[in-house]
């Protein structure tokens, strides 16, 4: 949902993937990250970074939907979603403006990040992002969809519920006109 918002996808013709000298899990690869950290910085700073993006309408009616009725998990690690004002964001897969030093873990800003990846106590600084090569971001629990009614103090206006929300999500008739019922 970013793309309406001018940061491109991944995988497509026009992807940021299209056309890169080696394999995305290479490039964005934790082994690179430490072994050729010039190539990984400049494909991150070149492809990945886009600080004048804002937040989109999709953003912003999904931001008040979660900050009424529950939570958005979310593979973006574009911050767009925080952006528009929702209070209830889990980065699946981090985000990239989260920054710091691999070595001290000092936070970085963005701008200085943007003068080079070399952190002043020596060590590499990197996003926080999930790698190719590294776990999956620790802030993610699993909730069944069956025990999120049981919790102590939820009901079943807090139970969760889940819309994917992709590219290539394509709905007829009825569902459509309900999922846009839903979002105004």
């Amino acid at each position: 949902m970013s793309t309406h918002s001018g940061i491109p996808d991944y995988r497509s013709k026009t992807g940021i993937y299209n056309g890169v000298s080696e394999p995305p899990e290479v490039i964005l690869s934790e082994e690179t990250l430490y072994d050729r950290p010039q190539l990984f910085y400049d494909f991150v700073m070149q492809n990945m970074y886009f600080p004048d993006a804002k937040p989109n309408l999709i953003h912003e009616k999904i931001a008040a939907i979660c900050n009424e009725k529950g939570a958005l998990v979310t593979q973006n690690i574009d911050t767009l979603d925080r952006q528009a004002g929702n209070q209830h964001v889990t980065e699946f897969h981090g985000n990239l403006y989260d920054i710091y030093c691999s070595k001290c873990k000092q936070k970085v800003s963005y701008e200085d990040y943007a003068k080079g990846y070399k952190h002043e106590c020596g060590g590499i600084i990197r996003p926080g992002i999930v790698l190719y090569g590294e776990g999956i971001n620790g802030q993610c629990q699993p909730v069944h969809p069956g025990n999120a009614a049981k919790r102590p103090g939820r009901d079943r206006r807090h139970q969760l519920r889940c819309l994917p929300l992709r590219r290539s999500l394509r709905l007829r008739g009825k569902r459509r006109q309900n999922l846009g019922r839903q979002l105004d």
